[in-house]
């Protein structure tokens, strides 16, 4: 368990990273299987780095900091053409530097690269992408998705990481999205899903359930739409035994324990 002075308190289990802050709670899913993605294309990258970049990208700037941010990070330490780059002095892979560079990322617009090694070079350049990857490559979400994956195109020595203001971090790569991270808050979705669909008929049921077959509990968040709803079914993190049935527009669940209270 992680707590800051702004008041957020971080607990990581299994998995999964809980995060409460001012009365909101939000379960991020671990770096792990991104990463794992990530190395599937590209076999030699330095995992540590890796590691450490999507960490701060998705722990850190997502989504409390309510910023976006463009990351280039050369896997070779070439210079890019039109760029001259210099370093900052700061680095990701050190646990000191990174207020820093967070206050830096809020302070500047445009891009920011990395070098191989973690190192931050130039902050606030503006991406400047060819002709040939904007007839290749279509156009993906808003102007600075769609200039970060036309860019990754161009320059295929280099991750293009790009935060989202509104929490999701997407990894680009020789033009492709080759990785997505997301915070999951079920009643978050429920309100999308509330506007999206233009109703109020979008419910959200949180219960406890127990599993006949290895007795853990778990706790199910289900959501429901008036004539939209289908069977689902889910089954236990634990034993894998189907858990729970029923007639719904999503279901899922998570590992969950109550503590007893201290006489």
């Amino acid at each position: 368990m992680q707590r800051n002075s702004l008041g957020e308190t971080r607990f990581f289990q299994g998995e999964s990273l809980i995060i409460h802050e001012n009365r909101r709670w939000m379960t991020k899913p671990s770096i792990k299987e991104a990463v794992w993605r990530i190395s599937k294309c590209i076999p030699d990258i330095d995992k540590r780095v890796l590691s450490r970049i999507l960490e701060f990208s998705f722990y850190v700037l997502s989504p409390t900091s309510g910023l976006g941010a463009i990351m280039v990070w050369l896997l070779k330490d070439q210079t890019p053409k039109d760029q001259n780059l210099q370093d900052f002095g700061l680095s990701i892979m050190e646990e000191s530097h990174m207020s820093m560079i967070k206050h830096l990322f809020g302070q500047t617009d445009g891009a920011t690269y990395l070098t191989s090694d973690g190192r931050l070079l130039n902050a606030g350049i503006h991406l400047k992408v060819s002709d040939v990857s904007r007839k290749i490559i279509q156009a993906f979400k808003g102007t600075r998705h769609t200039n970060s994956i036309r860019f990754s195109y161009d320059l295929d020595d280099a991750i293009v990481v790009t935060v989202s203001e509104d929490g999701p971090v997407t990894i680009f790569f020789q033009g492709v999205n080759i990785a997505d991270l997301q915070m999951h808050s079920v009643y978050q979705q429920t309100r999308d899903l509330r506007v999206e669909q233009n109703t109020n008929l979008v419910k959200v049921n949180t219960f406890e359930i127990t599993c006949s077959h290895c007795h853990k509990p778990s706790l199910v968040d289900e959501i429901t739409i008036d004539g939209q709803n289908r069977v689902h079914s889910i089954y236990c993190t634990t034993c894998k035994a189907e858990l729970y049935t029923s007639e719904c527009f999503s279901v899922e669940s998570r590992p969950f324990k109550r503590l007893a209270q201290a006489s």
